[in-house]
């Protein structure tokens, strides 16, 4: 038959929440720094993965685009070469312009922020809270 346990005092209720709240905070730092390193190597990943793609598209695209002037000077609309390739340039720009946009959108901070680790701590704040007031649980904002 097991005893009832004894009631435990301030200074013992004190101690372990202070000591509940340190592991607590460790173990979100430590979730920080995994997820930010997570994220980090990401966006390391796709730079390097945008510039082999980038330069291996800017060698394909340049024999494209001299093709297509070539086209313009010599086929059926048969363009002043210069007007040709002034034409196939001014779109190129437009076109080009309008990924980097795209890509700079891909890239916004927001995307690189350590979600879970900022739920993580709502979370905490509220078990803290319920521990110390017994209030009723409160939305953190």
């Amino acid at each position: 038959m097991r005893r009832p346990a004894e009631p435990r005092g301030i200074g013992d209720l004190l101690r372990e929440l202070i000591a509940t709240v340190g592991t607590l905070f460790r173990q979100e730092v430590e979730l920080a720094k995994a997820e930010l390193s997570e994220k980090a190597s990401q966006a390391g990943s796709a730079v390097v993965l945008m510039a082999i793609g980038g330069l291996l598209a800017f060698a394909g695209l340049i024999v494209l685009l001299q093709a297509l002037v070539i086209w313009l000077s010599e086929g059926p609309p048969d363009l002043d070469p210069a007007l040709a390739a002034l034409i196939v340039g001014g779109a190129v720009i437009v076109i080009g312009g309008g990924l980097a946009l795209y890509a700079k959108r891909l890239l916004n901070p927001a995307n690189l922020a350590p979600n879970r680790t900022t739920a993580s701590l709502k979370q905490d704040v509220e078990l803290v809270r319920e521990r110390l007031g017994g209030d009723e649980p409160r939305e953190v904002t």
